[in-house]
């Protein structure tokens, strides 16, 4: 234990103790140790390990020594403004249950399933195991209970890196039961629109990206390259069968199959102008004029959460055209364009054959 330790075991006092002789907690073997979050949340999981394996080789107990520290807290004071947990269970507050057995450090997070759930094992660790490794954390044990009056639930043992803060912790437990609740939440682009639109965001948690979703984790540039991205990403959307969702201040990562899911939907820095040079760039560089084009911005953690929703278009309408490439030397030309698709969860120029197959079809159908 360092001189400069926020955290330390007092033997005689039988409690954690800060810098400033606080008490943050007593202990007892027997119970939870109660902790509060803004004393806690700058600590590491090293940090209060070390100090918690001193409190078990202290205990005067022989049965099953352990030190457990339970900490209420309201899930928007660690980033979390969620809907998808409360909408269904709306409990004010979640709770980080920390536990030194056994010499090792390890966290719970207790999910109550959705109703007539059909999540495994595996698929709760394939849904939880890309958000929790991204952040230096392990599940090592997934336990399941019968249904009760609230349903049936799981619980996540979870394992941290030493640098992993309290707050971290807290953190993921609120996220990972959004995840999890959401089994995971699929909808069409409207669907999910209307849910940012409502600031209902976190119904997105768990979503992959698709022929039907795009994520980005920070707005478009204010670059007269970007314009013909953002014409492009919208354009490849209307081009597909279904149209599409654009949501602009998510964070993605991969689950075991490859896929990109959204694992944060925390925002990104407010772009006041954001929403007139999307349109003037679509207009300008979009022919025929794609229709019904809806834009909606909602707050969030880190700012904002930006979406634009394609619509499904008419078929005679279909391919959008966008016009301007950029050469070699950076400057556009009106004389180059492209038609780019959705493919999975991909933008791809379509393929010179089936623009040439399509302008045929067109001309048989006159």
């Amino acid at each position: 234990m360092t001189d400069n330790a926020r955290i330390r075991w007092d033997k005689h006092r039988r409690a954690f103790i800060d810098p400033n002789e606080r008490v943050l907690a007593s202990y007892d073997p027997y119970e939870f140790t109660v902790g509060r979050l803004e004393e806690f949340q700058d600590i590491t999981a090293g940090e209060i390990s070390e100090v918690m394996r001193q409190a078990v080789a202290d205990s005067d107990t022989t049965v099953d020594p352990m030190s457990t520290i339970s900490i209420d807290y309201f899930p928007a004071s660690v980033g979390v403004f969620r809907s998808a947990w409360a909408a269904n269970y709306p409990y004010p507050k979640d709770m980080l249950i920390m536990a030194c057995r056994e010499g090792r450090f390890e966290f719970n997070i207790d999910v109550v399933l959705p109703r007539n759930s059909t999540l495994t094992d595996q698929t709760i660790r394939s849904l939880t195991k890309a958000p929790l490794a991204a952040r230096g954390m392990t599940c090592i044990e997934t336990k399941f209970y019968a249904d009760s009056s609230d349903g049936a639930s799981c619980e996540l043992t979870v394992l941290p890196s030493n640098d992993i803060t309290v707050r971290d912790m807290a953190f993921m437990v609120s996220q990972m039961r959004d995840i999890v609740m959401n089994e995971p939440f699929s909808a069409s682009p409207a669907k999910m629109f209307f849910a940012i639109e409502s600031s209902e965001t976190q119904f997105l948690l768990g979503t992959v990206e698709s022929e039907a979703l795009d994520a980005k984790d920070s707005h478009y540039p204010k670059q007269d390259r970007s314009r013909i991205d953002i014409a492009s990403d919208v354009a490849a959307f209307a081009n597909s069968a279904k149209g599409g969702l654009i949501v602009i201040g998510a964070r993605t990562v991969k689950d075991l199959h490859g896929r990109d899911f959204l694992a944060e939907v925390n925002g990104c820095p407010i772009d006041i102008g954001a929403r007139d040079r999307y349109m003037r760039a679509i207009e300008a560089l979009v022919y025929p004029e794609i229709m019904g084009i809806k834009m909606c911005r909602t707050p969030a953690a880190l700012g904002e959460i930006f979406a634009i929703l394609i619509p499904e278009q008419l078929p005679d309408r279909i391919p959008f055209i966008v016009r301007g490439a950029v050469k070699t030397e950076g400057r556009m030309s009106s004389a180059l364009f492209q038609v780019p698709v959705r493919q999975g969860d991909c933008n791809v120029p379509a393929r010179i054959e089936d623009i040439h197959r399509r302008l045929n079809s067109l001309d048989e159908d006159d």
